[in-house]
């Protein structure tokens, strides 16, 4: 259960926040339990909720359960005190805590609606994901009953635990990071079930949204009802597409045609992928320095790092040759650069059945797709599937659309899938 404390006034401090929290950790130690003093910080956080809103001096976000609540308000008295040593030291340095158990505090909160939801990549989904997203979230079950059709016929067992041992649980992950399709499913099964609590649950109400590569696609069905009863359509065209299960992924012909690489040659010498801890500039310019024929950029994380993916060896002398952090990623689909675009009218015609969002669910929202960094209702390609064709084809700068959404206003940023590298993100970038 989320609580909060706050400090209202230009002239709230730390300071106050802490004399707080000594408090309430004087009480919950004057007491057996801390049901009590939990219930209260409960009330007060739902009595504020109904207040206009106010000047935020400080605001600290408590998530935790009345038997873990102690301990939780210890750990934000040492974090709260050390963001105040560190403000002491240096004024324009605005530094924020938070927990392992989710917790958050900031000496600047915003009060603004002006909200937009965001959307991870395709490589974002895991197994496992979501596992206890129904039992926390009961409604769901007549959420996704209600939004899609037969997409989910098939189950859930790509990417939801039911086995009964180790080993078989650790063969169908193994299975589940290499199976695209399936992947493209969870991205977007668990895009459409995060937004819906986001907006019917938590009450927040986004007034933009836009997504990285697979995460674009997530937003369109995210935001409207037509594209989600699309949903067994698009599965469907997916499994029997061999750009989807051959020529982009799984043998990856389309890569071994562009680089005349031998039908035998084992995918990981010719596509393998890295994590740099370098900027777009940075890695453009070490791959024309050192003449890399079969090294690609594909996605531009934020202003430090970047994902790239090619051969072995010539990754290895772009990395030698920057001198730069690197870390070994699974690519298991080519996409994001020129050797997708003789297949980009099959990759549009894979998704020609979605419409641009229109209806309840979009109005009042602004759409952004990073084709071209621009509003949707102001993309480049006379069609939508046009320009999800172009969006697999172009390098995927997160940095980009991220400063484009910020540059029209937006600050509150959401992020709404798997994991929090989206969020990690744009806290680098802005």
């Amino acid at each position: 259960v989320v609580c909060s404390l706050q400090e209202y006034g230009s002239s709230a401090s730390a300071q106050d926040l802490l004399k707080t929290i000594a408090a309430l950790r004087q009480r919950c130690a004057a007491t057996k339990e801390a049901s009590g003093v939990f219930g209260e910080l409960l009330r007060a956080t739902v009595e504020d909720e109904k207040r206009p809103v106010q000047q935020r001096g400080v605001t600290l976000c408590l998530v935790t359960s009345p038997e873990k609540l102690q301990k939780e308000l210890r750990a934000a008295e040492k974090g709260v005190s050390r963001c105040m040593q560190s403000s002491a030291s240096d004024k324009n340095n605005k530094r924020e805590w938070s927990s392992p158990m989710g917790s958050y505090f900031t000496a600047a909160p915003l009060n603004s609606d002006r909200v937009a939801f965001v959307y991870g990549d395709g490589a974002s989904p895991y197994y496992g994901l979501g596992r206890n997203l129904n039992r926390l979230v009961p409604s769901l079950h007549e959420v996704v009953n209600e939004k899609t059709t037969d997409m989910w016929t098939e189950g859930d067992e790509a990417w939801y635990a039911r086995q009964t041992d180790a080993e078989s649980t650790r063969k169908t992950a193994a299975r589940f990071a290499d199976n695209t399709v399936d992947m493209f499913r969870s991205g977007v099964y668990h895009s459409v079930c995060h937004t819906e609590v986001a907006r019917r649950v938590l009450g927040i109400t986004p007034k933009a949204a836009f997504g990285l590569s697979m995460g674009e696609v997530a937003m369109l069905f995210a935001f409207s009802d037509a594209n989600s009863k699309q949903s067994d359509e698009m599965t469907r065209r997916l499994r029997s597409s061999p750009v989807w299960t051959r020529e982009l992924s799984v043998k990856f012909d389309a890569l071994r045609k562009a680089w005349n690489i031998p039908a035998g040659a084992p995918v990981e010498d010719f596509w393998q992928g890295h994590v740099l801890h370098a900027s777009r500039a940075q890695v453009e310019a070490g791959i024309a320095r050192t003449g890399v024929q079969h090294v690609r950029l594909v996605i531009v994380n934020d202003d430090r790092t970047c994902i790239i993916a090619g051969k072995k060896d010539e990754c290895a002398t772009l990395i030698a040759h920057l001198n730069c952090k690197a870390g070994k990623i699974h690519q298991a689909m080519v996409g994001h650069c020129e050797v997708v675009a003789p297949l980009q009218k099959d990759v549009g015609q894979i998704h020609g059945m979605l419409e641009t969002p229109q209806g309840a669910l979009a109005r009042g929202v602004e759409l952004f797709t990073c084709v071209g960094n621009v509003p949707l209702r102001k993309m480049r390609h006379s069609t939508l599937s046009e320009n999800i064709g172009a969006l697999y084809t172009e390098v995927a700068d997160f940095s980009k659309i991220v400063t484009t959404v910020a540059d029209q206003g937006y600050d509150i940023f959401v992020e709404l899938g798997a994991g929090d590298l989206r969020a990690a993100a744009i806290g680098n970038i802005l």
